[in-house]
């Protein structure tokens, strides 16, 4: 094999929403080339492959009914010229609701087909290749637009990749895939095969008509030849089909239907009553062609006349209604309509609305938050979008009539479509009665279209909106898989919106071989990437390498047990260890340790050397337990005095020396405190960009007038809604904020970090639902991987469950066994120090379990409340890069990676360098004085670093007592190169916290 030979090897992955060619790119050419760093995200807003050309498109359409399945074979090389290799970006935008199914890589000889796993995992196990220097190729799906980088590709070895796609006929336009590119192409061509049709459909490719013959029960055609122009892309319309309803056979081995047929004739256009339109007003609505949508709606209205209009404007806030006389005062509200905050349906099905004739829901459907909630409308519902990325899974589950899209020119038509009697299908049932569930697709004025599972006998009965009943029979089956795909795709996405039945939607998107949302397709060439992966080779991989995968794979699951019980005995020994220091007594010095020097770094990139050993200081006695507090200057707050009975140290030593677990006496440990006040000021941490100084200058009623203007200017990326919402919320304007806090995550760039950064805030705010929803996906899409979105899960449902009393019980239950099972299953050497504290956090619930009656079980030797008067947690977003907590210490001593425990009994957590984090600041009798608490962005992600890091912080005063408080805050961190990282001028300032009366 090539791989072999050049010594790299080939890694690709079909990931959901990581990386996206600007938009502009986009509209002009169709696929876009061009190149970029191998490995390395830049941001020159480079579009322009100034080295490498396609020299090959190679596409086959199969069409089944309103159905087709299609297949791009590309063929990328360098120019000859050039001894350089090179990364190529290639984007290509694909039919709107169109389901990729397949994507594969030339890998020597050989096209490597990819296999499914999770996205997130999909994107470490291809990161994680790239850092080890092994050359990989990255593809991804963002709605309608397909996306691949492919490194190495030189002029002696071109690359070919091959992207298999199903996607349903448009009712206006058919199967449009725009194929679009400047000069000649060395090969193009075209095959076409039609099943179900009487006459045959009307096909044209780069700008000439195909001529289909009638072969059997088929039509087929080709087209194409060297050195043509791509232009016009392929484009199949109009036919007539043989019958209503299609038999298909997926490649699973499932039969599945394909019915498309009209509504009664005869039926009398209604007119009158009322209209209801329900309008997205969600910051993704906001760059669709609304222009379009808002014509529909106001001739629809003119065709209808409609006694009344009633307008339902909803996004992340509370739905607002408004009713209007005709189509021009409809239009008026339209044009004041601000797009803001996250698509979410919730609250719909609580109004209270008279009854309406006609109801016309127009959203793109990308539901961001809320993704369980129920909407079902009590009126005939129509759907109505102009976007190219609207997600028609789920618009067809909320339908009970026709999907429309409108384009340019076709605004009639939607009028036409949304005008007509209701035909929409309510029910399907096979010959014994059972329902089958099925899949509304779009379909022309008066027509429906529905995919769904064929019944083993017998026909289907299908029960429409008017309530009567048609029956189809099946016919001969034909061999595609576009039907099978698009049903599963919607029915993949119903399992994806609830976390708990992640694993149930991951073996169904296998099953029906569909990438979606949550899902990618992952290529991999050699036997230890597959077993990394945790998935089987596909069919037809080297024999050789089949039986090394075989032999490593039951190595490897031997293995897993051995890895279960060395994990928890280091987990024991470490444990101990933070118990040991907890139970030390420390003096803090009158003088510092001088502190080490600023290690040389011998290239802007290097990753930090390992910290030096370090020498504890001989146990001595404790100051005296005078009254003392904890304090991040600001806020007021009772602290409890100290509670009866046994001291802190008695407490804490009867807990870890219990002999039965149920027996152990768990309580809040409680020390001496007086009256404090606690604030973290915030003002030095929102960054001083263009958008924050021109709304610092604004007067208060000019402030959303100027926000408007800084969005359009600004709002294209995440970290412009979080300054804004911080802004908006530090002034009192909660509702503003919230908004914009979650329009971050409405943004085609938005992704985990996004997801995880704007939980954290919804948690801090005490909306703890929405945070408990973001982080249940996240843990849910990286459990087999890293261990951290447990922990942020399990923080999050424990700030629910103190906050509900007795009936947080289920939440603080689940909170500790989250927390304790990330603590004790196998980590990567990565991560190593979590496990303590996670137990720190597991520990400190146990109390609260025990007061609303729940239970809690852990090996009695990690069992332990180990309080203290100050704690600080650091996380962040980004894998594989290096940003460490710093504490100076009143004396002067500095806690940090290079001295990680000071005389005062200051502890820092181990060293994270490989991404995540967390690091944790610990201590327990803190003295009198100030602490600064700053951080360090010491090393980015190599093959990210551009970006700034994003760090989410836990400022935890008496931590384990009855009077503990938690501050959370966030920052943006720029990460430092050369050899100054060290220096304190370099790092953030982030708090300081006050210890003393």
């Amino acid at each position: 094999m090539r791989g072999e030979a050049m010594g790299w090897r080939a890694t690709i992955s079909l990931a959901i929403g990581l990386w996206l060619l600007p938009a502009p790119a986009m509209a002009q050419t169709n696929p876009s080339l061009s190149e970029a760093e191998r490995g390395i995200r830049t941001d020159d807003g480079e579009d322009v492959a100034k080295h490498l050309r396609i020299d090959e498109v190679l596409v086959s359409a199969h069409v089944t009914g309103r159905t087709a399945d299609v297949t791009l074979e590309l063929l990328l090389s360098a120019d000859p010229q050039e001894d350089e290799n090179f990364e190529a970006r290639l984007a290509l935008a694909l039919p709107a609701d169109a389901v990729v199914t397949g994507y594969a890589l030339s890998v020597g000889d050989a096209m490597i087909p990819g296999q499914l796993l999770e996205q997130p995992k999909a994107r470490n196990l291809y990161e994680d290749e790239v850092r080890a220097g092994i050359d990989p190729g990255l593809a991804e799906v963002s709605g309608n637009r397909f996306t691949t980088r492919i490194y190495p590709i030189d002029r002696a070895h071109p690359r070919r990749f091959r992207v298999t796609f199903a996607a349903p006929f448009d009712p206006m336009r058919g199967i449009v895939l725009p194929l679009s590119r400047e000069g000649t192409i060395g090969k193009v061509s075209l095959t076409v095969t039609v099943d179900g049709f009487a006459a045959a459909p009307s096909v044209r490719f780069a700008g000439e008509t195909v001529t289909l013959a009638k072969q059997g029960a088929q039509w087929r055609g080709n087209a194409g030849g060297d050195r043509k122009r791509l232009q016009g892309g392929l484009e199949i319309a109009g036919g007539t089909l043989a019958a209503p309803m299609l038999v298909t056979r997926h490649a699973s081995g499932e039969s599945f239907f394909a019915i498309s047929d009209t509504a009664p004739a005869g039926a009398a256009r209604p007119t009158g009553g009322r209209l209801r339109i329900y309008w997205d007003r969600s910051l993704s609505h906001r760059d669709d062609r609304r222009d379009l949508e808002a014509e529909v709606l106001a001739r629809l209205a003119d065709t209808t006349t409609p006694d009344a209009i009633d307008l339902i404007t909803f996004a992340s806030d509370r739905p607002q209604w408004t009713m209007h006389p005709d189509a021009a005062a409809l239009r008026k509200m339209l044009d004041g309509v601000t797009y803001r905050g996250a698509t979410s349906f919730a609250g719909l099905d609580a109004l209270s609305l008279p009854p309406a004739r006609r109801c016309v829901l127009v959203s793109d459907g990308l539901v961001t938050i809320d993704r369980g909630a129920e909407f079902a409308a009590d009126c005939p519902l129509a759907l109505l979008t102009a976007s190219p990325k609207a997600d028609g899974a789920r618009l067809g589950r909320i339908a009970r009539g026709p999907l429309v899209r409108v384009s340019d020119g076709k605004v009639a038509e939607a009028v036409a479509a949304l005008a007509q009697p209701t035909a929409g299908v309510t029910a399907i049932r096979d010959s014994a009665g059972r329902r089958i569930a099925f899949r509304t697709l779009p379909a022309g004025a008066g027509a429906w279209q529905i995919v769904g599972p064929m019944p083993d006998r017998g026909g289907v009965r299908v029960r429409l909106s008017d309530g009567s009943e048609r029956s189809y029979a099946a016919g001969a089956t034909v061999s595609a898989d576009a039907p099978g795909a698009l049903w599963a795709a919607q029915q993949v996405q119903i399992l994806g919106d609830d976390p708990a039945r992640h694993q149930a939607m991951v073996a169904f998107a296998r099953r029906y071989q569909v990438a979606g949302p949550a899902m990618s397709l992952l290529v991999l060439e050699r036997p230890d990437q597959y077993l990394r992966a945790g998935i089987a080779p596909p069919p037809g991989f080297d024999a050789e390498w089949m039986g090394q995968y075989r032999e490593s794979k039951q190595d490897a699951d031997e293995a897993a047990l051995d890895d279960k019980r060395e994990r928890f005995e280091q987990v024991l020994e470490r444990w101990a260890e933070r118990k040991d220091w907890w139970k030390r007594r420390f003096v803090a010095s009158a003088r510092p340790k001088p502190r080490p020097e600023p290690m040389a770094v011998p290239a802007p990139m290097a990753m930090a050397p390992s910290p030096p050993p370090v020498s504890e200081p001989a146990p001595a006695h404790s100051p005296s337990d005078e009254d003392r507090a904890v304090m991040v200057t600001g806020t007021r707050a009772q602290v409890a005095s100290e509670s009866a009975g046994l001291a802190a140290d008695d407490v804490s030593e009867a807990i870890v020396t219990a002999a039965r677990l149920r027996d152990v006496p768990v309580a809040r440990a409680e020390r001496a405190t007086v009256d404090t006040a606690v604030k973290v000021d915030l003002a030095d941490l929102i960054a001083k960009r263009p958008y924050i100084l021109a709304l610092n200058a604004a007067a208060p009623a000019q402030r959303l007038t100027v926000l408007a203007e800084q969005e359009r200017a600004f709002g294209s990326v995440p970290s412009f809604y979080f300054d804004v919402a911080e802004w908006f919320r530090r002034k009192g304007d909660t509702a503003t904020g919230e908004s914009l806090l979650l329009s971050a995550l409405e943004l085609p760039q938005a992704d985990d970090e996004t997801r995880q950064i704007v939980a954290f805030r919804l948690e801090r705010d005490k909306a703890h639902d929405r945070a408990i929803e973001l982080a249940e996906h996240i843990a849910a899409a990286n459990a087999e991987f890293r261990p951290q979105p447990a922990r942020d899960l399990a923080l999050a449902l424990a700030a629910r469950g103190r906050s509900r009393g007795a009936a947080g019980r289920a939440d603080l239950e689940r909170a500790f066994a989250l927390l304790t099972d990330a603590a004790l299953n196998p980590a990567s050497d990565d991560f190593d120090g979590f496990e303590v504290i996670a137990l720190m956090n597991a520990n400190a619930l146990v109390p609260d379990i025990e007061a609303v009656g729940g239970r809690w079980t852990l090996d009695p030797r990690l069992v332990a409340l180990l309080d203290t008067d100050v704690r600080i947690v650091i996380e962040w977003v980004a894998d594989d890069a290096d940003i460490d907590l710093w504490v100076n210490e009143p004396n002067g001593e500095r806690v940090f990676y290079g001295d990680q425990l000071s005389s005062a009994g200051g502890q820092i957590s181990n060293d994270m360098t490989d991404g995540y984090g967390p690091e944790e600041y610990a201590i327990r009798r803190a003295p009198q004085g100030a602490y600064e608490v700053r951080i360090n962005g010491y090393d980015a992600d190599r093959i990210n670093p551009n970006g700034a890091g994003h760090v989410l912080i836990r400022l935890t005063r008496n931590f384990g007592r009855r009077s503990e408080e938690e501050t959370l805050v966030d920052v943006d961190l720029a990460f430092q190169q050369g050899r100054d990282r060290d220096e304190e001028a370099r790092t953030k300032p982030i708090a300081t916290l006050r210890v003393g009366r």
